[in-house]
């Protein structure tokens, strides 16, 4: 068996004990959870189950290259439990567990740490830094650069960064850095550019709403393209293609908050699994959205990203010393330091767009 498909019966399981909300899984899901043979599973002492109830599983993930099953909990495991719980499939898929939540995003963003928040190479502001709706106090990132069919520039971040989490109206101006970083002695607000189009990002629970093409994506079409530049702020320019993000990756990203960082793809989130925002444009209205094909990373040495980085660019450097894009950071949890990302691969085509590279290098 696979570790996808191992990862999946493991959450029907726990669905079936009581161990993930029902709330959060589509009825469909309950019911096969119901009529699962969990045979495959190998024995699971009823001592596990209690201690699964008492530590919370948040949502279950996969590795495929370790054939890996990661269950992640809300409260952090003791040693002795560890040894109480499965650890392996009865095929051979292992099973480990880490301590990990669900993502959040919105909200005040966490103060720039260690870095400006904003960033100008050659006299034009770079990707990697502040930018936001003008009509609000925050800020996210500004991703990268794209361009359309009609060669239209275009700079990509979150739908809850420059779409308001879907309340920006079309034409919004956006304005970098973001309101909450204008200050002294820095670059003058000025309008990067206007809200365009956005990804569906519709909130509410599986039963209740179809959440499979949601996905957490916004255009700004760019006011001047002189004075934008498809640097990642001085690190590096914006890769021009693009590859398939899979866990072991060795992965960076260059953000509002936290500037360049390095991490690792820990796994892949099994199902669509919940995305906490807080929506400024709303007074600060709580929206659940469910997400699919998330993955998690961990930072290397330190966190990968924190409130404000939301819309990065993730990167991959290839052999050779060739770099792909591969995500956008869409969440972090700031208790635990997990960071998700989306594919960039599928947010490309939905969009219609290609990442511009080389632009005021």
């Amino acid at each position: 068996m696979a570790a996808r498909e191992a990862a999946g019966l493991f959450r029907l399981w726990a669905v079936s004990q009581g161990l993930i909300q029902r709330d959060h899984i589509a009825p469909v899901v309950v019911d096969e959870a119901a009529r699962a043979d969990y045979a495959a599973l190998g024995e699971i002492r009823p001592a596990a189950v209690a201690i699964l109830h008492a530590r919370a599983i948040s949502f279950v993930g996969y590795d495929e290259p370790r054939n890996a099953v990661i269950v992640f909990t809300h409260r952090k495991l003791t040693k002795r439990e560890i040894t109480v719980l499965p650890s392996e499939t009865e095929d051979g898929s292992s099973i480990e567990y880490r301590q990990g939540a669900h993502g959040a995003a919105g909200g005040p963003p966490t103060a720039p740490i260690g870095v400006a928040p904003y960033a100008v190479h050659a006299g034009r502001y770079t990707c990697g830094s502040s930018i936001h709706p003008a009509n609000v106090v925050d800020a996210g990132t500004l991703g990268c650069l794209v361009r359309d069919a009609a060669g239209t520039l275009f700079g990509l971040t979150n739908n809850h960064v420059s779409g308001g989490c879907n309340f920006s109206h079309p034409g919004l101006p956006i304005l970098a850095p973001g309101p909450v970083d204008v200050g002294p002695n820095g670059v003058d607000p000025f309008t990067i550019g206007y809200h365009a189009r956005l990804l569906p990002m519709v909130d509410g629970l599986p039963q209740n709403v179809n959440v499979a093409d949601n996905s957490d994506a916004a255009l700004l079409q760019i006011k001047d393209p002189a004075k934008v530049s498809s640097m990642q702020r001085g690190h590096f320019d914006t890769p021009a293609a693009t590859a398939p993000i899979a866990v072991g990756d060795a992965v960076k990203k260059v953000g509002r908050t936290t500037g360049l960082t390095e991490g690792i793809v820990r796994a892949a989130v099994y199902g669509p699994e919940l995305i906490r925002y807080r929506v400024s444009a709303a007074g600060g209205a709580l929206k659940l959205v469910f997400l699919s094909n998330l993955l998690v990373v961990e930072g290397a040495g330190g966190r990968f990203a924190s409130g404000g980085d939301s819309g990065s660019l993730v990167t991959v450097d290839l052999a050779g010393g060739e770099r792909r894009a591969v995500g956008l950071v869409v969440a972090v949890n700031d208790t635990n330091g997990l960071c998700f990302v989306l594919p960039i691969e599928p947010i490309l085509q939905a969009f219609g767009v290609n990442l511009v590279s080389g632009h005021n290098i």
